[in-house]
């Protein structure tokens, strides 16, 4: 689950932390609908005894959604991604590490970025399309804005795994990778995409 250095471990997000606070990471960045019932779920098992090993965690989330019988994936992968993600503050350090980048990259250098699940690939889409000339206007009764661009182009769709790829290594089917070629414009202002974003530096815990 650790990524580095931490400021809290897994053991601690799942015993330590406040049922309503749980609630929100396992909806927010494991994307789970029913992020309620399992936190409620975890806190009643915790109360009596901590909460020690991933296969209890597991066992736990997989008697909160014991209604929902098709699943394509372990029905705990969520949730885990959920607490992996908070764990190693890993949105936030995409988020910066991607301004960080851009800032690195000199005329014509390339940013080649690779993620494995909708929440990065979100962040990534917003930050090619908000700093090139993809940026949408806000309304078309509006003139439109004047657009600071970073980069010359960008990939407007992702590419992904084709079926041959899958077969030989299935890790590759929720991988989609953008790219993007950087101009010779100084980056001085991250705050506008920080701010797309400023719920999961709140949640991460993590200073904007």
């Amino acid at each position: 689950m650790e990524m580095g250095i931490n400021k809290f471990s897994a053991y601690d997000v799942i015993n330590n932390f406040e049922k309503e606070h749980l609630s929100t990471i396992i909806k927010v960045f494991g994307e789970e609908k029913d992020g309620k019932i399992i936190a409620n779920k975890i806190d009643k098992h915790r109360i009596i005894n901590p909460i020690k090993t991933s296969k209890e965690l597991a066992s736990i989330i997989n008697s909160a959604k014991k209604k929902n019988k098709n699943h394509k994936k372990n029905p705990a992968t969520k949730t885990f991604q959920a607490i992996r993600i908070l764990v190693n503050q890993e949105l936030t350090e995409l988020i910066t590490g991607l301004i960080k980048a851009t800032k690195l990259l000199s005329n014509g250098g390339i940013l080649v970025v690779l993620s494995f699940h909708s929440l990065e690939d979100k962040i990534v889409k917003n930050f090619f399309n908000l700093y090139s000339k993809l940026k949408k206007n806000p309304s078309r009764y509006l003139p439109p804005e004047k657009n600071f661009s970073l980069f010359k182009s960008v990939s407007k769709k992702p590419l992904v795994a084709d079926l041959n790829e899958i077969e030989k290594n299935i890790r590759s089917r929720s991988a989609k990778l953008r790219y993007a070629v950087r101009n010779n414009n100084d980056f001085l202002n991250p705050d506008e995409f920080k701010n797309k974003f400023i719920n999961y530096f709140r949640l991460e815990g993590t200073q904007i």
